[in-house]
């Protein structure tokens, strides 16, 4: 998404574009008319492009925090989700492992990124530090796993308690997995394996038959459980959670696409009747 960086207005203006201020960019929307001559017709898609612009209302800087905020926020609910799941954090240990093995190069994994070789260094050491606590959490979990079962289930409170610190494991090992910097491939891929197991309990979701599930589906059902490490219900909320972070990540992203395009148009309204048609200078002003 294209962003127009006011800062670069105020300090360095455009010898093409002078006169700008800060009211251009942080201001109240004002009403403008806008004539196309060579559109003949009121169908015509670009004259109504530009009068549904004309609606959109530039952004104030309260606004535009709160809309970074709340991209923020989605993000983080959708990653949230994404790195509580068994399936996902399975992924990460067999890579944190392979990488710390040297079995497979840090750069093949995680997003070093970095202006200069200093901050690249830097970024690479955060990086092995998550992912050796997340190999130690591993080693951790697979052993209190180990103790659960092997403790009678007439020992229903030891058992309780030995699974709430194994749940208290995995909220950590996530914890460490959203600090990592996955590329969004990466973080497609674990959406993938969520949204795959959460389809396959989908399909298996059929009605009782005289109050009872059938006794294939319930099998089905167990063995999927034990297959991504969660259970159909925890799937559904994870689902749910990640649902939300994505629409909220979008609408935000939206209101801000279009609060820019409406930026680029009431610029290049400034400049009408200088040699260019307004249509013109929206699709410059746009495109920038």
């Amino acid at each position: 998404m294209n962003r127009i960086n006011e800062q670069a207005y105020l300090e360095n203006p455009s010898p093409v574009l002078p006169g700008l201020d800060e009211n251009d960019y942080f201001a109240e929307p004002q009403p403008f008319e806008v004539e196309v001559e060579e559109a003949e017709s009121t169908d015509d898609p670009v004259r109504t492009y530009l009068r549904e612009m004309g609606t959109v209302k530039l952004l104030t800087r309260d606004r535009e925090v709160e809309l970074a905020r709340q991209m923020s926020f989605g993000r983080l609910r959708i990653q949230k989700s994404l790195s509580r799941f068994p399936l996902v954090q399975r992924t990460v240990i067999a890579l944190a492992r392979d990488i710390l093995s040297q079995a497979k190069g840090l750069h093949e994994a995680v997003h070093l990124g970095g202006t200069d070789e200093k901050a690249r260094k830097r970024a690479r050491a955060r990086a092995v530090r998550h992912l050796q606590r997340i190999a130690e959490f591993a080693t951790e979990l697979e052993q209190m796993e180990a103790k659960v079962d092997r403790v009678p289930e007439r020992q229903h409170r030891l058992k309780s308690k030995l699974e709430s610190q194994c749940v208290r494991l995995r909220l950590r090992m996530a914890k460490e997995i959203r600090q990592i910097a996955f590329p969004p491939e990466r973080w497609s891929e674990f959406n993938t394996l969520l949204r795959t197991t959460a389809s396959k309990f989908a399909a298996l979701d059929v009605k009782p038959i005289r109050g009872k599930q059938p006794v294939a589906v319930t099998k089905q059902i167990k063995e999927l459980e034990a297959a991504s490490g969660a259970t159909a219900s925890r799937v559904r909320r994870w689902m749910e959670s990640l649902r939300v972070g994505e629409a909220q990540e979008h609408q935000a992203k939206q209101a801000l696409v279009e609060a820019n395009l409406r930026l680029g148009v009431s610029i290049a309204k400034k400049y009408t009747n200088r040699g260019l048609h307004l249509l013109d200078l929206s699709r410059k002003e746009t495109s920038a």
